[in-house]
């Protein structure tokens, strides 16, 4: 659903240059019904997203998967702050923005209603280039700078085309909406802490930590985590 939808591609294609890096293959498990009946699926599989600097040091981290719309929010952010890196450097650029997104997520999860309200990321942002009374930080960036592509004006309602490449079902939808509040609310926060400890550092140099802590996923694990979560201490190894 999110690579299917035009406003995602015309977004990436215009203002990033994409990397893509299978870091584990991805397990499957069979159920033998006898009789060569079988059915085998994937499980545990998850994505996270990296947006960092020409030179490659990471100043944002989207784990799992998003809507479309909440994912071109994130998009906008990431692009904005790795332009701001150029003049105020990553470590200040990443530390001033998620110290303010992580105290925001705190304070909104708290109150009932959606998991990470749109006015407190962008205050994040917007703080993250201008501390109170701090003479020496920089000047807020012009948010022109993030709204000159029309797929990020108004969550891409200013891109022509249609939205979307495909129909999805409203259970489709409903599934990844569910996804996108789980990981905004539970998981982002961690995000923010985890750059705030290591404000300086590249996908190599996370990918284990944010998969094991973040994603419940420990890439050293040969079975990745699953064996006695969901198996129940019952699964044969042959």
């Amino acid at each position: 659903m999110l690579f299917s939808d035009r406003r995602i591609v015309q977004a990436l294609k215009s203002s990033f240059v994409c990397a893509w890096q299978s870091v584990a293959p991805v397990p499957k498990v069979t159920i033998d019904f006898g009789n060569g009946r079988q059915v085998s699926r994937t499980v545990n599989g998850n994505i996270a997203f990296y947006f960092c600097t020409p030179s490659g040091q990471v100043v944002h981290v989207v784990p799992g998967i998003l809507t479309p719309e909440a994912f071109l929010e994130q998009m906008r952010i990431g692009l904005l702050l790795a332009r701001g890196t150029g003049y105020a450097g990553v470590e200040y650029v990443v530390k001033s923005y998620h110290s303010v997104a992580l105290e925001g997520a705190v304070e909104v999860n708290k109150a009932p209603g959606p998991p990470i309200a749109k006015a407190a990321v962008e205050r994040s942002v917007h703080l993250a280039f201008r501390r109170k009374g701090d003479p020496a930080a920089p000047a807020p960036v012009d948010p022109s700078d993030w709204t000159d592509n029309p797929a990020f004006r108004d969550g891409g309602a200013g891109f022509r085309e249609s939205s979307t490449a495909f129909n999805h079902s409203p259970e489709e939808r409903s599934l990844l909406e569910a996804d996108t509040a789980l990981n905004l609310r539970d998981l982002m926060p961690k995000v923010h802490a985890m750059l705030l400890e290591t404000p300086v550092t590249t996908p190599r140099d996370l990918c284990k930590r944010l998969y094991r802590e973040v994603l419940h996923c420990d890439l050293d694990d040969p079975y990745l985590g699953l064996l006695p979560n969901v198996f129940n201490h019952g699964a044969v190894n042959r």
